[in-house]
């Protein structure tokens, strides 16, 4: 079995996890490979980053291993530079997460796809609106207090800003005719981006089975 998602938190966050440990859980639940994600301190935003992940787990790692590079605003003229005999893709937040490693701006997002595409990487994002997002806290805030409760999580980050965001993420990659694969969906509304012939040959996405139990949740705490 390969997962193509994790987050083992090495480096910077070794408190929580590191390779050694979890590709130790891995291997024993038959886990014989991993794709492990950016979101780290430091960041893997660089090909010194890059590189030290591969080192580390050269020395720690139970299994098969690689890792995604992790865009920026400002290092699209890096993937350019990948080895894709061992680097699996580039990872794209294009929603503030773990690391706030947020990919806003227009220019940069098209030079990410454009560059990814011309090397023959895929994109995996991370889809949610921002601004959608922030518009909805401050909205939250103005009802609920300072700190709302995790109830009114999906008001905030609502299926408008999931929507919203993989559906540029969509028209990015029918754009620059890039491979786009979109991570832990989380609404029926984005499973409409598919019915478009053309998308079908661009883009995946997989379901956040997790996220969706959790927002079940949600709504039936809120019903009382």
């Amino acid at each position: 079995m390969i997962d193509t998602h994790v987050h083992f938190r090495e480096p910077g966050m070794e408190e929580k996890a590191n390779i050694e440990s979890e590709t130790r859980a891995a291997a024993f639940g038959g886990v014989t490979s991993f794709f492990e994600m950016p979101n780290t301190n430091p960041q893997t935003t660089s090909l010194a980053a890059l590189n030290d992940k591969y080192e580390r787990a050269k020395r720690s790692s139970h299994i098969n291993y690689s890792f995604f590079f992790g865009a920026t605003n400002a290092n699209a003229e890096l993937i350019k530079q990948l080895d894709k005999h061992l680097v699996p893709g580039v990872k794209l937040f294009m929603g503030a997460s773990t690391g706030n490693m947020l990919v806003d701006r227009k220019a940069a997002l098209d030079a990410i796809f454009s560059s990814a595409a011309h090397e023959g990487f895929p994109v995996m994002t991370h889809c949610e609106d921002s601004n959608i997002i922030n518009e909805n806290m401050k909205r939250a805030k103005s009802l609920y207090g300072d700190d709302p409760d995790i109830v009114h999580h999906h008001e905030i980050r609502s299926e408008e800003a999931c929507y919203q965001s993989s559906k540029l993420a969509v028209e990015l990659a029918l754009k620059h005719h890039t491979q786009l694969h979109i991570a832990h969906l989380s609404t029926a509304r984005e499973l409409s981006l598919l019915e478009q012939n053309a998308v079908k040959d661009f883009v995946t996405m997989e379901l956040a089975s997790l996220i969706c139990t959790l927002r079940m949740m949600i709504t039936l705490l809120k019903k009382g």
